[in-house]
């Protein structure tokens, strides 16, 4: 995660692209957690050992004014909790 994206490398086989996955937020007070969701499967066969990164950019994702942190719910490597200020 950076300061001003959320950003997720996954699997593919070619035909990921960022409308295949759906942020589901939930907000607490300061906190924000963010679930992402593969809605579509890559079935395609190409060779992307390092899989690809996805960008999901804060100002697309609508958060409250309130929140200060963002941690994701569904982390398959933990990456800690990001404080935005």
């Amino acid at each position: 995660m950076s300061e001003a994206a959320v950003e997720i490398t996954v699997q593919s086989g070619g035909c990921t692209e960022k409308t295949d996955f759906r942020l589901i937020v939930k907000e607490l007070e300061i906190l924000a957690e963010i679930a992402i969701v593969r809605v579509k499967p890559d079935n395609c066969k190409g060779f992307f050992p390092m899989g690809v990164t996805i960008e999901f950019p804060l100002a697309d994702i609508s958060l409250s004014g309130q929140i200060q942190k963002i941690t994701i719910s569904n982390p398959i490597a933990k990456t800690g909790m990001r404080s935005l200020k």
